[in-house]
């Protein structure tokens, strides 16, 4: 949390940062909720709108895609790292649907990287 009064966002395209002056305070007990996902539709929509952003600004960085069977290789990576190595089996179907679809925003990432890099050969 942070005062508005003078700070703002960094110009960064995804995961932006507050600029602000001063020291940061602390939140001394207690929680804070964050529901960031409003529904399933929404979820689905932010999922494709990041993969897209994140394949433009690696694109902007000079990043390569490698070709999309090492994006198919990449999504697949992921969904094992959260299913299985961050234990997302435990959580039963929703640790299912969610090292689901962050498989598949890795593979849209890098297949929408390798997308903007075709193009650029036209």
């Amino acid at each position: 949390m942070f005062r508005r009064n003078g700070s703002r966002f960094d110009e960064a395209i995804v995961h932006e940062k507050v600029l602000f002056e001063g020291e940061p305070g602390v939140i001394g007990k207690g929680f804070l909720n964050h529901y960031s996902i409003r529904d399933f539709e929404h979820l689905l929509y932010k999922n494709r709108l990041y993969a897209v952003l994140m394949a433009e600004k690696k694109f902007a960085k000079g990043k390569k895609s490698h070709g999309v069977l090492l994006a198919a290789l990449r999504g697949l990576l992921t969904f094992v790292q959260i299913y299985v190595f961050r234990l997302g089996f435990l959580d039963g179907g929703r640790g299912l649907l969610y090292a689901v679809i962050y498989a598949q925003y890795t593979f849209n990432k890098y297949a929408g990287l390798w997308s903007l890099e075709q193009q650029s050969k036209q």
